[in-house]
């Protein structure tokens, strides 16, 4: 077993804020997992496509064990899981996080998404139509960002670690365009809105791409 993978096998019982103070920070976590995906010569593509399915895993979100956060990985097409173009992660956190008990519907965070070689290619926010969930304000989103862990004791813990340091390292960047969908969502009446959020021509309402 590769040193960072034991690594990450003999902590991964931690809670996050501990488990990423081993490795110094979430970005000190950031780089390791960059170099270990370098030394051992594979992606992000890779570690998330354990068969020919365009959502991964094909049935089931990876979770917590309490159900509060979930995540899953997916392609458009054929043609662009062919090309590795366009794929990318939708996080959610369940109503139970919000305490919410008038709502059965879970609650999209962010998506990640990747350019063709695996490396992080930026963040968006998906029109509700497309994620089917309960939308909540930005406000309200921050913690469940600051705290999302997903991380189980199978093959995606590891993917798992590299999101929630993703979404703590880029907390700025995430509520920043969250705050543009809340802002441009709210310059909408009623009617507009309802409209707006339904609108098959609208996938992204919003986005932010690494330069």
């Amino acid at each position: 077993m590769h040193s960072f993978e034991q690594k990450i096998d003999d902590i991964a019982h931690l809670a996050a804020a501990d488990f990423f103070a081993h490795f110094g920070s979430e970005q000190d976590f950031l780089i390791s997992f960059a170099e270990y995906l370098e030394e051992t010569g594979t992606s992000i593509h890779e570690m998330v496509q354990p068969d020919e399915s365009l959502r991964r895993p094909a049935e089931k979100d990876v979770m917590d064990e309490v159900d509060c956060f979930r995540w899953f990985f997916h392609f458009h097409s054929d043609e662009d899981c062919d090309a590795r173009v366009g794929g990318h992660f939708h996080l959610f956190a369940g109503p139970d996080f919000f305490a919410d008990r008038l709502s059965v519907l879970q609650t999209h965070l962010i998506a990640i998404e990747l350019d063709k070689d695996g490396d992080l290619a930026g963040f968006f926010v998906p029109n509700q139509w497309v994620t089917d969930e309960q939308m909540r304000p930005v406000e309200v989103l921050e913690k469940a960002l600051a705290e999302f862990d997903a991380r189980q004791g199978d093959a995606n813990v590891m993917i798992s670690c590299w999101l929630a340091a993703l979404t703590r390292f880029f907390s700025a960047e995430i509520t920043h365009i969250l705050t543009q969908r809340d802002q441009f969502l709210g310059s909408l009446d009623r009617k507009a809105r309802a409209n707006y959020v339904v609108d098959r021509d609208v996938e992204r309402i919003c986005e932010w791409k690494v330069s």
